[in-house]
């Protein structure tokens, strides 16, 4: 593994409390986030898409709470919602908000607007 997503995968992939990321809408549960598979990404709300720019812009909780007119408790909501969708699980080693930033804009391409 070469990227912090699939170290973490890698050191999620045999933990007890761990469960697999499966895709929401596929019943063989065989696909994963991956660096380049936005499968994920695409299960999250507008407002998770949202938060999520916002975060990767570098925005704290109280920033995006301000900017989105939402209580902190309402952002860290979103956050571990977007967390659980994609399947970072907090096991000490790694940072989640980082890794879902390198996912988010992992999936991002040049001139494609985001959803939101």
């Amino acid at each position: 593994p070469r990227t912090p997503l699939e170290r973490h995968r890698r050191s999620t992939q045999h933990h007890p409390t761990s469960r697999p990321t499966t895709l929401r809408g596929n019943p063989s549960g065989d696909q994963r986030l991956t660096q380049g598979n936005s499968s994920a990404l695409g299960s999250l709300s507008p407002r998770e898409v949202e938060v999520l720019s916002l975060v990767a812009q570098g925005h704290s909780n109280a920033s995006l709470a301000t900017t989105l007119f939402l209580s902190e408790r309402t952002v860290m909501a979103h956050m571990r919602s977007v967390f659980t969708k994609l399947g970072l699980v907090d096991d000490g080693t790694t940072h989640r908000r980082v890794l879902a930033v390198v996912a988010y804009l992992g999936s991002q391409r040049i001139g494609e607007p985001t959803r939101g």
